[in-house]
This record gives structure tokens, sequence and C-alpha cells, in this order.
């Protein structure tokens, strides 16, 4: 089921690109809006809800768990390409170029900011969050760094929508997404390399 979340997320964000021409009111409307509920984001709604099938739409005007993620992905998709001239996330992917995982992308920061202390603290108020409105506000404030120090970048954004998915799921679930944004945050290039020595030396 989530991997249907991520495959409406890119299908929706391939309609924001449209062919090379932005729809920059649904972009705008997008940053302008904290939650889907907002009326800040009725411009975007055809474009979302027609890519919806009807078993993730609301039916009492209480967001689905798969509004909430999808909405949230795209906000951080439309804040990160505000400014950018290039794609912040490719239709195409090969071997050689692809989209990385949001929190591969801050380890990557992580490793060269000056401010990694601040970088981890942010990091740690995310995964002391207990509630998705939580989480996504951390989001978009670690997205905010991550826009001002990288402006090449591409990021994998259906696949931070399948997380909030499952984050709004249960519990348990909440703490193994969180473990996986941790895996991928600290694990670094270094502690690849380190890694891959030691398998090298056994």
């Amino acid at each position: 089921m989530s991997f249907e979340i991520g495959k409406v997320t890119q299908r929706i964000i391939g309609r924001l690109y449209a062919d090379g021409n932005l729809n920059r009111a649904a972009l705008a409307s997008l940053r302008g809006a904290a939650t889907i509920t907002s009326p800040k984001a009725q411009p975007v709604w055809p474009i979302i809800f027609a890519a919806l099938d009807r078993k993730y739409l609301s039916e009492d005007g209480t967001p689905t768990h798969a509004e909430v993620a999808i909405f949230a992905a795209l906000r951080l998709f439309a804040n990160q390409q505000q400014g950018r001239e290039t794609p912040v996330y490719l239709m195409k992917k090969d071997d050689s170029n692809s989209n990385l995982n949001f929190f591969s992308r801050l380890a990557k920061l992580r490793g060269t900011a000056e401010s990694s202390d601040a970088l981890d603290r942010r990091f740690q108020t995310l995964v002391s969050a207990t509630t998705v409105d939580s989480v996504i506000h951390s989001l978009v404030s670690l997205g905010n760094i991550v826009k001002s120090n990288d402006k090449t970048g591409t990021i994998d954004f259906p696949r931070l929508a399948e997380d909030l998915y499952w984050f709004q799921a249960n519990f348990e679930y909440a703490n193994r997404i969180k473990l996986s944004w941790g895996q991928k945050y600290y694990r670094t290039e270094n502690s690849q390399q380190k890694a891959e020595e030691i398998t090298d030396h056994e």
C-alpha cells in the first residue's frame, strides 16, 4: 500500500513539472499551506485529489493518512524547488543519476557542514516528536537547511511520503520509521568506508 503512496506522489510531481513548464501557482499554494485543510491549499486540491484512488480520500473531512503524507511530501518538494532552475526530483533515473533519500541527503550535509551540532539537534527534535504534525514541522525546518546549503542535489520525495504514511499507522511503525531515518542520517560516507575497510581485513 505504501508503494502506491509513493507512485501517486511521483505522478503528482510529474504533473507539477508539466514537461518543463512548472505549475508555479500550485507550487506557491503548496508552500503557503501548512496542511491540506488550509484554505491556501485549495488551488492544488484538483491535482492531488484527481491522482488519489477513492480508498485514500477522506469521507468525513478529516484528512486520511495518505492525504497527510502525500501533501507533506509535496510541500517539502515545493519548498526545495523554489528558486531552483534544475529539478529537485528526477522523474527519470539511471545508475549514475538518482534521487537520494531525504536523510541520506542530510547525512551528506552533516559530514561537511560546520554547523553539524545544530543539525544534530534539529534531527533529535524530529525523532523525539510523537505526532505527525510535529514531525512534518521538523522536516520543513530540516528541508530549509538543505535548501540553503545544497543547490544541486535531488531528493526521493515519494519515499518520504511512504515513510510519513507508515509513521501514522501506529506506535510500533512510527518507531521503525524513526530508526530507518536515524540509520540513514548517522551513517556517513566515512562510516561506510570504515565498514568496508574492516570487511576487507577480515
